[in-house]
């Protein structure tokens, strides 16, 4: 049975045929509508939703055909029955075109047949009405969607805003760290070389080389920075004083070499456990003391047990050790570093490892007797030996220049000036290589009068006609030394109207900040500027520097590359975004040439020195910097 709801509208002029169809559909549960005419259905139409309509084809007044023609345009989908009694062509064909009838019925009708058709109609009229339904409910739910979707994007965009902000904060966070501990690690190589500088070199040496290996096993990221963070540090347990209280505590001393490694690998450890971010790092040095085969110290650990940098440290640092041997610590011996090595593959170390490193050895060509130094007491010093570094005495006065070649007269000299002057207790000469150590000795064993005839030069000191100060001469150069005890007269350009040290200025002085982690290079420059009438500030490391800029006036900064805790290159673009005209000039002695090109390129940078510079550079590189101009470029050390 059909739903109540669904009505059907009969149209006939005959009250007969309308009461006998209402008569036979009421049983089928249709609400029945009835009209006499085409206007009295058009009137039934606009009021209510009608299902099914049958219409007669030929009443008086309007057609049948018009009736439905009507009835489409008001109600489409109602379905359309045309019933007549002629059959007339005509009129059919005028009741499918302009009614668009779905059924055409004869009169007299049969009974079922015309219950068929109209449940039929009914049925095409729901489904209508449903899909309308349905299409109605897609497009609202199509529109919700569509509006959840938007605000989705929306959330989506705000949500990835947030993210990405906070993933910047977080790089930054990660920047920041990286640079703390990369300033910590500074601290901790500036206290190791300031308290042992010969320990502080071989650290340098040794992470050098731990770095290259660990970079042909292709590490990088954290792993690579790791095993260089320990190579720089794997000997500050050395420095420390848990090994004192060790000693104290048992109230003897061990000379036990493998007791001795398991101290200071023990110190380190301790010392780095109590630095936030270095826990990986401590770990590393507690374990560069253990064998490969399981005969090491502390815990006896083998093979690859032992942690990666571990292995990499234990083979650089031996290697180091071999070839600067305390026995002779100018003589560099790569083959004494090789044999230890092979010795002690698959023992001490690990095989692989060893084949890797001496392949790099072979290829890199790795320590040549002119890339590092030792220092030695002055009664190490040996005659032909040469120094690394300037020798100065307590004021900064430049004694002998780097390169000079040492005689019996200058290690006597610096021995007898060594008993009253404490920053004598320690010489830098260069390391020479197995042949040029060989040619050393020799000289050593020769005559002493030959090495006489070279002469020498006693410290003395002369009061200046000028300005009262002292000069000091060389021990023993052959060359005059860089300090002029006689009147000044080239400045730098806006020195002039300087009446000197002694005169009344009448103009101010030009001040210069002076960055570099030595400090007789630091007193050197004071002493050399004053003389030209420029005022100098100093400072040895660049955090200090930058507050000093912060809170004073400078018209030049003069810093050097290689400082602990903040390198030069670091400070310079400090410098540019917080004085960006405030010119820098770059002092170094041991960059690399791709390093010192990278700095030339900052904008901030008026020039570059060598160490030892050259008094007329020096004076030049100040006067076009305080002028403003760019002088020609420094040739790289």
């Amino acid at each position: 049975m059909a739903a109540v709801n669904h009505a059907v509208l009969v149209v006939d002029d005959e009250e007969r045929v309308l009461r006998s169809i209402k008569r036979l559909l009421r049983r089928d549960g249709y609400e029945i509508h009835l009209a006499d005419g085409g206007q009295a259905a058009l009137d039934i139409l606009a009021s209510k939703e009608i299902a099914v309509i049958i219409c007669d084809q030929r009443m008086p007044g309007m057609p049948g055909a018009e009736v439905l023609a009507k009835c489409y345009k008001l109600r489409p989908d109602t379905a359309r029955i045309t019933l007549t009694g002629y059959t007339d062509l005509t009129a059919a064909q005028a009741s499918i075109n302009e009614g668009h009838v779905n059924h055409f019925l004869l009169k007299p009708w049969d009974d079922d047949h015309l219950r068929s058709v109209v449940r039929e109609g009914v049925r095409a009229y729901q489904m209508i009405q449903d899909n309308r339904r349905l299409e109605e409910i897609a497009r609202r739910q199509k529109q919700e969607l569509e509006a959840w979707n938007h605000r989705l994007e929306e959330q989506v965009e705000h949500r990835t805003e947030q993210l990405s902000a906070q993933n910047n904060r977080l790089r930054g966070l990660q920047k920041q760290l990286e640079r703390s501990l990369r300033d910590t690690v500074g601290v901790m190589i500036g206290i190791l070389e300031a308290s042992k500088p010969n320990i502080g070199i071989h650290s340098k040496r040794v992470a050098k080389l731990a770095h290259a290996l660990a970079t042909e096993l292709d590490l990088t990221g954290r792993e690579l920075r790791d095993v260089e963070f320990a190579a720089h540090l794997h000997d500050i347990g050395k420095v420390s004083k848990i090994q004192g209280e060790k000693a104290s505590r048992t109230g003897r001393a061990t000379r036990s070499k493998g007791h001795a490694a398991l101290r200071h690998s023990d110190s380190g450890h301790a010392i780095l456990s109590h630095v936030a971010g270095f826990g990986g790092i401590a770990w590393v040095v507690r374990h560069q003391h253990e064998h490969y085969d399981g005969s090491g110290y502390p815990d006896r650990v083998q093979g690859d047990e032992i942690p990666l940098a571990s292995r990499i440290i234990a083979i650089v640092n031996s290697y180091d050790e071999a070839v600067f041997s305390c026995t002779y610590p100018t003589n560099a011996s790569r083959e004494a570093g090789k044999k230890v090595l092979l010795e002690g593959q698959g023992k001490r170390f690990d095989p692989a490892l060893v084949d890797m490193f001496l392949q790099y050895l072979d290829k890199e060509g790795a320590h040549t007797c002119d890339d590092t130094e030792v220092e030695l007491s002055p009664r190490q010093l040996k005659v032909g030996m040469k120094l690394s570094r300037a020798l100065r005495n307590a004021e900064g006065v430049l004694l002998l220049k780097p390169g000079t070649a040492l005689t019996s007269e200058n290690i006597e000299r610096i021995q007898m000036t060594s008993n009253i002057d404490p920053v004598l207790s320690g010489v830098f000469v260069k390391c020479t290589g197995e042949a040029a150590g060989a040619d050393v000795d020799r000289q050593q064993r020769g005559s002493r009068g030959d090495e006489a005839s070279a002469g020498s030069k006693t410290v003395e000191s002369h009061p200046s006609t000028n300005s009262g100060e002292t000069t000091t001469r060389p021990l023993d150069d052959g060359s005059p030394s860089e300090v002029s005890a006689g009147p000044v007269t080239r400045r730098p350009a806006r020195a002039e109207g300087s009446d000197g040290p002694s005169g009344q200025e009448e103009h101010k002085r030009p001040k210069v900040l002076i960055v570099d982690d030595v400090v007789m290079l630091c007193n050197a420059l004071t002493r050399e500027l004053w003389m030209v009438g420029l005022d100098a500030v100093t400072t040895h490391n660049g955090h200090e520097a930058i507050e000093l800029v912060q809170g004073e006036k400078f018209d030049v900064v003069i810093t050097d590359v290689m400082m602990p805790v903040m390198g030069g290159e670091e400070l310079i673009r400090r410098l540019g975004k917080l004085a960006p005209e405030l010119p820098c000039i770059v002092l170094t002695g041991n960059a690399k040439m791709d390093e010192v090109r990278r700095i030339a390129k900052a904008p901030n940078v008026a020039g570059i020195l060598v160490k030892p510079w050259n008094r007329n550079r020096l004076l030049d590189t100040l006067e076009s910097a305080l002028a403003g101009r760019t002088p020609e470029p420094a040739k790289a050390p």
